[in-house]
């Protein structure tokens, strides 16, 4: 148990003294070993708390961003590794509107996502909303989308403006 402290010491000590040549914060101002001791033979120091308190925050600060969650469900990346490559206002049944476009789904696995847009008027009101729903797309293939119309009273010569509200993926 000694030798394993004396190791984790002599480690810890270095890592201090790598630290003060390079002039960060940690590390003590002093080197770590003094003499005086009888026969003028070097006898280590204790480190302070600051070195160590900054190792264990160093440590925290690391392992605070790793999250290995392997659910189903989880979103992969901000947007799921799913690249939207086109979207556009369609005329469909009765000259209502809708959005139709592709994606690509550059996971190495299949994905549903579910893609939402809103319509807004000359006026910047929003008049519309809609979504689309691509089911079980294969990894590293492109697929085509068709949403709903934005609504019963919402022809596409009447919006000025549309923009997705949401992008949402998950692993099927």
């Amino acid at each position: 148990m000694k030798r394993t402290l004396t190791r984790l010491d002599r480690a810890l000590r270095a890592w201090v003294l790598i630290g003060a040549a390079r002039g960060e914060p940690c590390a003590p101002a002093r080197d770590p070993e003094v003499s005086g001791s009888p026969g003028g033979r070097r006898v280590p120091r204790r480190l302070t708390w600051q070195p160590v308190a900054c190792l264990l925050l160093a440590l925290a600060v690391l392992s605070a961003g790793c999250d290995d969650h392997n659910d189903d469900d989880d979103v992969v990346g901000p947007v799921g590794g799913v690249v939207v490559e086109s979207e556009q206002l369609t005329t469909v049944s009765d000259s209502l509107c809708a959005v139709t476009g592709t994606l690509f789904n550059t996971n190495n696995f299949a994905v549903d996502v579910t893609l939402r847009w809103r319509a807004f008027d000359s006026a910047g009101v929003q008049i519309g909303d809609t979504q689309a729903l691509v089911s079980n797309a294969a990894p590293f293939t492109r697929a085509s989308f068709q949403s709903a119309s934005f609504g019963s009273s919402v022809p596409c010569a009447r919006i000025a403006r549309f923009e997705r509200s949401e992008t949402r993926v998950s692993r099927t």
